[in-house]
């Protein structure tokens, strides 16, 4: 694993937003699909950002990053190619959807919980079929901890081929917490001492916000890379 792992790092990416040599944002990760720039990665790690910087991890804190273009979206399927103005780049091979079944290892990649280095997880597939997310596309379930932030990283197998693209993590608590959330700040009342006061509602909120980031169940989800390596194909990035 640990050569695996030395062979894919440099073809992991960590997607954000930089500002004055700052990085200000980091929504996600994606990983390079060929050494002309082409990158993959979640539709929804992009959304509608006006601009979306593709940063490579080069240790100790610090970054290359560069300036990407969309070269088109998928919100069903839930992948994006992006394209930076760099050649010569180490990437990940395409496999296929059955390359892996339900008990095999795998590995993934990315930058959970706004962490600066790049992470690697191994964990097994624990399901696959088209009826994991409820939209009839191919996915694995996996047993490794997937966070905020791994969303558009790679699923790998043991021979170091790509055969999924890690999504949204999925629980009936990260609906609950969705939904809650999405009521917005409830302030209003305050409790304290003449150290101080604290607003309840808005400290839940924020509790709440925290519990979303972080707390994980040890379940994933990744769509297969069948969806993204058609596309792939048609644009002749991939033959």
């Amino acid at each position: 694993m640990k050569e695996l792992i030395g062979k894919i790092k440099s073809s992991i990416v960590r997607i954000g937003i930089v500002n004055k040599d700052v990085i200000v944002a980091n929504f996600g990760s994606g990983f390079l699909v060929s050494k002309e720039g082409y990158i993959l990665t979640c539709e929804h790690v992009i959304g509608d950002l006006p601009a979306v910087h593709i940063l490579f991890d080069k240790g100790n804190g610090n970054y290359d990053y560069f300036l990407a273009n969309c070269i088109c979206k998928d919100k069903t399927k839930d992948f994006a190619i992006l394209k930076i103005d760099k050649n010569d780049l180490d990437y990940l091979e395409i496999g296929d959807f059955n390359d892996v079944g339900e008990g095999d290892e795998i590995l993934f990649a990315g930058f959970p919980l706004k962490i600066f280095k790049t992470n690697f997880s191994k964990g097994m597939v624990s399901a696959k079929g088209s009826d994991l997310l409820g939209n009839g596309l191919n996915a694995y379930q996996i047993d490794g901890s997937v966070n905020n932030g791994n969303s558009g990283g790679p699923l790998i197998n043991k021979e170091g081929k790509v055969v999924g693209i890690i999504t949204l993590k999925y629980s009936e608590f990260d609906i609950l917490l969705k939904d809650i959330l999405s009521l917005g700040k409830m302030t209003g009342v305050s409790i304290g001492n003449e150290k101080g006061r604290l607003d309840i509602g808005e400290t839940f909120y924020n509790i709440l916000e925290l519990m979303k980031t972080h707390i994980n169940v040890g379940i994933g989800h990744a769509f297969s890379i069948e969806y993204a390596k058609e596309k792939l194909k048609e644009l002749k990035i991939i033959e």
